[in-house]
């Protein structure tokens, strides 16, 4: 059984940021990106699934203002995607959220313009949770990786 838990140890969420990113080469093959999420991750609030002992999915919110936070990365590894786990990390971020009184969450991903079937899956899973899209642009990311901004109310 998959359990949900908050990790607040900073070098422990980068070591799982690390091992799952790498994990992952088909959304994060850019070392320099992986390298600033294993930084970011570290101050900020941090959801891990675990399966027994071994950690397989994590979630991490950068809390922009009072209003508002950002799914900084997210990552579950490939056995185990499309079994709902996603769906659990961030209902339990979001409900951790709402206790701060945050009422947006927003998510940045690759443009839809920019054909990748990994992040079309990416793309459906926010939208199917209740995301919206709200701005699409080549300013965040650059021409080669247009960015999608989606926003959901909280």
């Amino acid at each position: 059984m998959v359990k949900i838990i908050q990790i607040s140890k900073g070098k422990q969420k980068q070591e799982i940021t690390r091992d799952i990113l790498h994990q992952l080469p088909e959304w994060f093959s850019i070392e320099s990106a992986i390298r600033d999420y294993i930084s970011k991750v570290k101050s900020q609030l941090f959801f891990a699934a675990k399966d027994k002992s071994q950690v397989i999915g994590f979630i991490s919110l950068n809390e922009n203002n009072q209003f508002t936070a950002e799914i900084e990365v997210m990552g579950i590894l490939k056995d185990y995607q499309s079994k709902g786990i996603g769906g659990s990390l961030l209902l339990t971020a979001e409900k951790a959220l709402k206790k701060k009184k945050i009422k947006y969450l927003l998510v940045k991903t690759l443009a839809e313009k920019k054909k990748d079937k990994y992040y079309d899956k990416t793309r459906k899973f926010y939208l199917k949770t209740g995301f919206i899209q709200i701005l699409e642009s080549e300013k965040i990311w650059g021409k080669k990786n247009p960015c999608v901004v989606m926003i959901k109310n909280l």
